[in-house]
């Protein structure tokens, strides 16, 4: 089963630049917002939200985006150099694999560490 070809310059775009560039426009939206882009911290009390903002809740959320995407940026990247299908096909599903795992775990851990 191929999933894409890696010269199929759709396949580049919608699977993979298309959340690329979500995940950047969501990083630049929690700057220009100061958070309240994120879920539940508009309608938080302004003295929660800048004891979490003084303990760097934004920074880690942002560090989270930032390694969410690299998975999706190496397989973009690669396949500019990877000719063979299967390879691409395997390179493609597990940067979607770790997109996955790195968000869940990304959340769990952020919010986490925002408890002690």
């Amino acid at each position: 089963m191929n999933l894409a070809d890696p010269q199929d310059i759709i396949v580049k775009i919608v699977v993979l630049l298309i959340p690329i560039i979500l995940c950047l426009f969501s990083l630049y939206m929690i700057d220009k917002t100061n958070g309240n882009i994120i879920a539940g911290f508009n309608t938080m009390e302004e003295e929660k939200k800048k004891e979490l903002i003084r303990k760097g809740y934004l920074f880690k959320v942002k560090k989270m985006l930032l390694i969410m995407i690299l998975p999706l940026l190496i397989a973009f990247l690669s396949s500019f150099f990877v000719k063979d299908i299967e390879l691409y096909n395997d390179i493609l599903m597990g940067a979607w694999g770790l997109f996955g795992i790195i968000t869940i775990l990304g959340i769990v851990v952020v919010n986490y560490s925002m408890r002690k």
